[in-house]
């Protein structure tokens, strides 16, 4: 049996700066399991203009710009995480939206969708759920993405993109002053909205725009997962005393989902394209389905182990959780998700009416 929302505070201190993060708290059923979930409402979230230095949404980033200061090697992408992810009360968020289903929703759209979570449930049971592999479920999120950018466009990308954060890294390393390369950029920004943002035409540069506003929201969710890795789990399994499975559960659903990719250019796989499973509309909706919570929990239970005799035997495990059964059914059924979302969401957005069973994820 489900309990009712409760609130649980965490006041986190570290090097003498304090930030407070207020988070909403459930005892769940996931299929066998309990999972005492904990999640921070996404309005809460929300950056209004410049932000107060004490809103929740200052609070990520300003955790991640300390969290960079004592254990971050990549100096140059970090501080350009931060003043991107400071950036954000300013972009251009419809812009942000076309380039790939973005974490936010409008009033009018969540509205529109709100009580569909029978038919999502029956989506779910109908479909075989067929396990994807992390490449496979990259390749079907591509699908969805509503934009392509033509070489012209990304060409100018690099240039404005240059022009926006080229010297970001030694503003805040270098100069010690953290501050100054966010006024700096936000400067910067300003100009290119006046220059091109709100002006007619100039429509390559304005795609640009829209893909640096995505990318903003994007290093807003690096901050948040890099301090919910850094600081909210640690402290929530000190203060609540956390069991293995909800402790892996909140560790991969409020976590930027990376893979190492051996052989690849950069080496690294990002199958949810900048987003973070709990922050996402879709990945609520999949939550309060049955079926989303069944399949949770049957991953949980194979992503979850102790008693290893060798340190090889804990790696072959390790190595062999990305490749179950029940990983590949979850992210079939996430992938599910997304896509009843997508349909719904351009539905509600346009004049065409959503029609139930009139498409499969897989046309």
């Amino acid at each position: 049996m489900a309990s009712s929302i409760s609130k649980h505070s965490l006041v986190v201190t570290v090097h003498g700066r304090t930030w407070t993060f207020t988070l909403d708290r459930k005892l769940e059923r996931f299929g066998e399991l309990e999972i005492d979930h904990l999640w921070i409402p996404t309005p809460q979230l929300n950056p209004v203009g410049e932000a107060a230095p004490d809103s929740m949404f200052r609070s990520f980033c300003e955790s991640y710009r300390n969290l960079c200061m004592t254990e971050v090697s990549d100096l140059a992408q970090a501080a350009e995480t931060y003043a991107l992810a400071r950036l954000l009360p300013h972009t251009r968020k419809r812009g942000a939206m076309a380039v790939f289903m973005d974490a936010k929703e409008s009033k009018e759209t969540h509205k529109l969708l709100r009580g569909n979570d029978e038919e999502l449930q029956g989506l779910l049971e109908r479909d075989p759920l067929a396990p994807m592999t992390v490449t496979e479920f990259d390749a079907a999120m591509q699908k969805l993405q509503e934009r392509q950018f033509s070489e012209g466009q990304r060409e100018r990308y690099i240039e404005i993109t240059e022009e926006l954060l080229g010297d970001v890294h030694e503003l805040w390393w270098f100069g010690h002053r953290p501050e100054a390369a966010h006024a700096a950029v936000l400067g910067r920004w300003t100009d290119l909205m006046k220059r091109i943002g709100r002006r007619r035409g100039c429509e390559t540069e304005k795609a640009v725009l829209d893909c640096l506003s995505y990318e903003a929201a994007a290093a807003f969710r690096r901050c948040y997962s890099a301090a919910w890795s850094a600081y909210l789990l640690p402290r929530l399994q000190e203060e609540l005393d956390l069991s293995r499975y909800s402790y892996r559960y909140l560790e991969y659903f409020h976590q930027q989902i990376i893979v190492a990719q051996p052989g690849a250019v950069d080496h690294r796989l990002h199958p949810f394209h900048g987003h973070c499973f709990a922050l996402h509309p879709a990945t609520g909706r999949f939550l309060k389905t049955g079926r989303g919570r069944e399949l949770v929990g049957e991953w949980l239970q194979v992503a979850v182990m102790t008693g290893f005799t060798s340190e090889a035997a804990y790696h072959t495990w390790q190595t062999g959780i990305s490749n179950s059964p029940e990983f590949g059914r979850l992210l079939r059924g996430f992938y599910l998700a997304y896509w009843h979302y997508s349909s719904q969401r351009d539905s509600a957005n346009s004049d065409r009416p959503y029609r139930t069973g009139s498409l499969t994820p897989d046309d």
